[in-house]
């Protein structure tokens, strides 16, 4: 079981590294700006993170049993859980960007980058802040590395801050969002046939076309399904370890192999989360096309259709 549970640790570890490491590419080379692309890249490299600040030395040091040293001890044992905490606020921020996008549209739409940098900003100096309980509490003691505080506290603030906490928020997110969606479709029905009533008294005056979009934009909700796939996948990964951790620190199970298995797999959705947008929201990474139109002395109408790139320019008789 050590052997299995040693190798597939390192695939997650190279899966995450390698799929966040795409991400983060691609968005830099398609250079995406909107208010998505950059949630994700921020939550890309907050995974990235998590591969290589905490799973890296995990797999180094325990599974290939490489000894620690006092100064590995104290740097690597000391911010281990900075980038748990990162993720964890990454995929919180997302959802309450989704919420504020959905109950404001106007108002989120006129915000700008500063609004966006400050909060992920906000988010990364809270992770840091909370990891100062690891940082100061580090001790190495004939070649055993551990923290000395009371590891019944520790835990509990742990569960408290990368489970209950998460849940919480996101499922209030969550419920808000549906209720928004349901009450503005509801809305949005009566509207319809409010006006195809009058409409219909108005028969003499032509038919009218409706040219109304709806309130809520189909991006938006897939965007907000694709998140509730990433949330579910966070959830799934980090309950059990915690639920083992929790039984196991009270002495109610004892270590053993299922545990070993659950402790490899709870970073695990460091690795989905960049396979969710690579595989179902891809069109994130392309470029969007803007098409300017001015008109020549000849009469010709000249349309300039470019992107990030070169411009391409097409010509139609006026």
């Amino acid at each position: 079981m050590n052997e299995v549970t040693k190798w597939m640790a390192v695939g997650i570890l190279v899966g995450i590294l390698v799929f966040n490491s795409i991400i983060l590419i691609l968005l830099l080379r398609k250079k995406q700006n909107s208010r998505m692309a950059f949630f994700v890249q921020n939550l890309a490299i907050a995974d990235f993170c998590v591969g290589l600040i905490y799973l890296l030395p995990e797999v180094i040091i325990y599974r290939f049993h490489i000894e620690w040293t006092k100064y590995t001890c104290y740097v690597l044992y000391g911010v281990k859980m900075f980038p748990i905490y990162v993720s964890t606020f990454a995929i919180i921020t997302l959802t309450l960007d989704r919420l504020y996008v959905i109950l404001r549209p106007i108002s989120s739409s006129a915000r700008g980058a500063k609004y966006r940098v400050s909060l992920i900003m906000t988010t990364w100096i809270l992770a840091m802040l909370l990891s100062i309980p690891y940082m100061v509490s580090v001790r190495f003691n004939n070649g055993k590395c551990g923290h000395d505080f009371d590891k019944k506290v520790m835990l509990m603030f742990d569960i408290s801050l990368i489970l209950i906490l998460p849940v919480l928020v996101i499922g209030a997110c969550y419920t808000c969002i549906i209720v928004t969606i349901c009450r503005r479709e509801r809305n949005e029905l009566l509207n319809e046939s409010t006006k195809r009533s009058s409409n219909s008294r108005l028969k003499n005056d032509g038919q009218t076309k409706s040219t109304r979009k709806p309130l809520i934009a189909q991006a938006k909700i897939r965007t907000i399904k694709l998140l509730l796939i990433i949330v579910t996948a966070y959830i799934v990964c980090w309950t059990p370890v915690c639920v083992g951790t929790s039984l196991m620190m009270w002495k109610l199970i004892k270590f053993g192999a299922t545990f070993q298995l659950l402790y490899v797999l709870a970073p695990l959705n460091s690795l989905v989360n960049p396979l969710v947008f690579l595989l179902l929201h891809r069109k994130i990474f392309k470029r969007k096309e803007f098409g300017t139109y001015r008109f020549n002395p000849s009469g010709t109408l000249k349309t300039s259709i470019f992107t990030n790139g070169p411009r391409k320019q097409s010509s139609s008789s006026c």
